[in-house]
């Protein structure tokens, strides 16, 4: 039961997993709804928005070379190439890969 006229108030807090695809608005009704003293119905209700952002994608490329040193004239080297997908919900698809000295 609320009082009349004061600051009888109830609170509660809900969470949930909310959802949705790049630029959705999801939006959250809720209704109160009781009887007062006289058997009169009364009811509010109100909304909050949420809104669906986009999480930039983005990727880190790590490139070494084994040895990284070599006596004159040359002679042969490993680069190790590792491509790190560092989006937080995007599912990333390299289609190219390029060296500036020795192509694709």
């Amino acid at each position: 039961m609320m009082a009349p006229g004061g600051p009888d108030t109830y609170s509660c807090e809900l969470t949930a997993y909310v959802s949705g695809n790049y630029g959705e608005l999801v939006t959250n009704i809720v209704r109160a709804s009781g009887y007062d003293d006289d058997g009169m119905r009364v009811f509010d209700d109100d909304s909050a928005t949420v809104t669906i952002t986009n999480v930039p994608s983005s990727i880190e490329v790590i490139k070494d070379a084994s040895p990284s040193s070599l006596n004159w004239p040359g002679g042969t080297v490993t680069f190790n190439i590792t491509v790190i997908n560092k989006s937080l919900v995007d599912t990333i698809t390299v289609t190219s890969l390029t060296d500036s000295i020795h192509g694709t």
